[in-house]
């Protein structure tokens, strides 16, 4: 979006290979990195709110509500996951080093892990 301190991908890698600042914009780590603690902090206020003693019991308003949070919770870490596997295909193409290839693998392996989760809760609270 212009006006936005946000970098793509591709120009992350040439910032990075260059040793260019990275100084003053978001970069896809850093948006990865914020998905993460947004979905860790989502899945510990769940926990909490519902491992409270309510009378007489969680009202289905609030049993939704924290479904539909826990959903979001694995929506946050299958992007967080897809962005890292991004990050090191780009870092693929420019090297040809198998170890991001690899990685790149194994964190798509890991978005489909929370897409299944995130599948999961949606069916569990919508019939």
């Amino acid at each position: 979006m212009p006006g936005e301190k946000n970098i793509s991908i591709r120009e992350w890698r040439d910032r990075l290979e260059s040793k260019t600042s990275l100084d003053g914009v978001v970069t896809p780590p850093h948006v990865e990195t914020n998905l993460r603690h947004d979905a860790d902090a989502s899945k510990t206020g769940v926990t909490a709110i519902a491992g409270q003693k309510f009378q007489p019991t969680i009202s289905s308003e609030l049993t939704a509500t924290l479904g539909d949070i826990t959903a979001f919770a694995h929506i946050g870490r299958y992007y967080a996951a897809k962005i890292e596997a991004a990050c090191e295909l780009a870092l693929f193409d420019s090297t040809s080093k198998s170890e991001h290839q690899k990685a790149s693998i194994a964190k798509l392996e890991e978005a489909l892990g929370h897409s299944r989760a995130y599948a999961a809760a949606y069916t569990q609270q919508y019939q």
